[in-house]
């Protein structure tokens, strides 16, 4: 497949994400309104907090996932490789299965037992609650080979497709919240985000077996060495995850022991947004992922290092024109779309969109390293960012500050991140670093905000309420959008986009 042939596919791939995900965001926007109005603040606190542990695991899921879409996308030209790597996640994963379900119901129930805040007249429920996240996580985790395929393959069309039938799937869970009377709320929710997660289950793998076949076959293979690539990549890649979700969920823990669920329901509120919003950059990276690999094990070093420059960029932009309009409107934003607002719901908001927007900078390169493999030494050092938001949580709110200084601090860690990986890629293949600070860091983080945040500071005072986030939302498209084309891009890249959007205009015409 030619360059132009790889870059027309991601575009397409692209498009199906994107409506993938404005789905997924409006949904997702609004079952979490009703959610957090029919469960109340401090049921849904408690659900963040007891799905907190669980969700602290999740790691286990995604670094899974990432290092099967790894391995495959490398093999994804030869059959036989593919198939075998495909029986060989499949052993992995009931194998990491077996270990988590184990953890989470010996030490992580300790620790639910006996350092979580949860209120005494509804322990019951959520201990419940607990047992039924655990088993809902087990599940998730059977899914991630299928999806991992389906990814490698390029297949995005049924990726995004699965994932509206997901979103579907929690609207009429939001439904049945309205009008099941019968059960408690916290523990019918808790049931039916189970049942959702079955079908999604049941959809990947009857995908997979219709449409991929050969590929999903699962065979009993014992090939030591294959085994033993997967197992140490897949187990410092979970160490990475681990470390990473560590920095999410220990603030969140060290709120709820200093504070109580009331700020574990604003940080609830946050992480929404913040899903809704980076699920923008996360799909368009998806579409990137598989040719960063391909590319390095291709050799093309010059083509990898132009996905990278470009993956960064977009993904800032992507994640900008959101944050914008949100720095300056987020109370209003906030007060349409909740029937009541946690405390700390709007400062939270924002620092944590700041903390994903260098995040997402710099995401490109965790796949690259992932395509070079032995990411030992890659994890080790990156886990020193992550794990240095615990010792800061745990000083901030024992000497009294306010929260949100906790997560201030991550967005000044998560630039130490950038540059970290960086400084990695510039040693293992020469990564032009210099030409990276100049061309984007630069570009993004200085020039683009300084051109566009006044405008859009004047376009917010011009009208509140429902109006004034339209206005600046409509100003956010028009000012960023130019601005980001003819200062975030070079000439060249510039150039190429121009080029690009006019023949699709031609071939639609045609």
């Amino acid at each position: 497949m030619s360059h132009a042939q790889e870059q027309k596919t991601i575009a397409k791939n692209t498009v199906f994400l994107y409506a993938r995900m404005i789905v997924i965001m409006a949904i997702s926007l609004y079952t979490s309104r009703v959610v957090l109005d029919k469960l109340g603040v401090t049921n849904y606190g408690i659900y963040s907090i007891v799905g907190s542990v669980v969700v602290s695991f999740t790691f286990v899921k995604n670094s899974v996932q990432s290092a099967i879409q790894r391995f495959l996308s490398f093999h994804i030209g030869n059959k036989s490789d593919v198939s075998s790597v495909f029986s060989i996640s499949i052993d992995v994963i009931v194998f990491f299965v077996v270990v988590v379900a184990i953890l989470l119901e010996t030490l992580g129930l300790w620790f639910f037992n006996n350092v979580m805040q949860i209120p005494a007249e509804r322990y019951d429920a959520a201990l419940i609650t607990y047992h039924i996240s655990v088993l809902t996580f087990c599940v998730n985790l059977l899914r991630t080979p299928y999806l991992s395929l389906i990814v490698a393959n390029e297949k995005m069309s049924a990726y995004a497709v699965l994932g509206i039938i997901d979103a579907v799937t929690k609207l009429l869970i939001v439904y049945l919240l309205t009008t099941v009377e019968s059960m408690d709320k916290l523990v019918l929710y808790a049931w039916l985000i189970l049942a959702a997660s079955l079908v999604d289950n049941i959809l990947a793998f009857g995908f997979c077996k219709l449409k991929i076949k050969g590929d999903c076959k699962y065979r009993f293979i014992w090939d030591k060495k294959q085994f033993k690539d997967i197992l140490s990549f897949t187990s410092w890649n979970l160490y990475g995850g681990a470390t990473g979700v560590a920095s999410v969920e220990g603030p969140n823990l060290f709120m709820n022991y200093y504070l109580g669920v009331g700020v574990n329901a604003a940080m609830g509120v946050a992480k929404q947004v913040n899903n809704a919003i980076s699920g923008f950059f996360f799909n368009f990276q998806t579409a990137f992922n598989p040719q960063i690999v391909k590319s390095y094990a291709a050799g093309e070093k010059d083509y990898l290092f132009s996905l990278i420059f470009r993956t960064s960029k977009l993904s800032f932009y992507l994640l900008f024109v959101f944050i914008a309009p949100l720095l300056f409107c987020i109370d209003d934003v906030l007060g349409l779309w909740l029937t009541v607002v946690p405390e700390y719901s709007a400062i939270f908001c924002l620092l944590i969109l700041l903390a994903q927007l260098v995040a997402a900078v710099s995401s490109p390169f965790w796949m690259t390293a992932h395509a070079i493999g032995n990411i030992k030494n890659y994890q080790l050092y990156l886990s020193i960012f992550s794990l240095a938001v615990i010792p800061i949580s745990w000083v901030v709110l024992a000497l009294g500050y306010e929260p949100y200084w906790i997560l201030a601090s991550q967005i000044a860690l998560n630039f130490g991140v950038l540059v970290y990986r960086v400084e990695y890629l510039f040693k293992r293949i020469e990564f032009p670093r210099m030409k990276y600070y100049r061309d984007v860091v630069f570009r993004l983080f200085i020039v683009v905000p300084l051109l566009t945040l006044p405008f859009l500071f004047l376009a917010s005072r011009i009208q509140t309420g429902f109006i004034g986030i339209l206005v600046t939302s409509a100003m956010s498209v028009l000012v960023v959008t130019p601005v980001f084309l003819f200062v975030g891009f070079t000439k060249d890249e510039r150039k190429g986009i121009i080029s690009l959007v006019f023949n699709k205009l031609h071939l639609k015409r045609s």
